[in-house]
């Protein structure tokens, strides 16, 4: 299911708002392994601090 739902928030059919909660931490981390919000928007790129 946590695919499913992943397929639906980055095609735009779903948001991490309409996600059962027992499913809302597995979604989260696999979107935000592809680099997207629980929107499906792309997350900030982190800035490395300069050394």
């Amino acid at each position: 299911m946590v695919a499913i739902y992943v397929a639906l928030i980055i095609y735009g059919r779903r948001t991490i708002d309409t996600v059962p909660r027992h499913l809302r931490d597995a979604v989260l981390a696999d979107l935000k392994a592809l680099g997207l919000d629980g929107y499906g928007k792309a997350l900030p790129a982190e800035e490395k601090p300069a050394e």
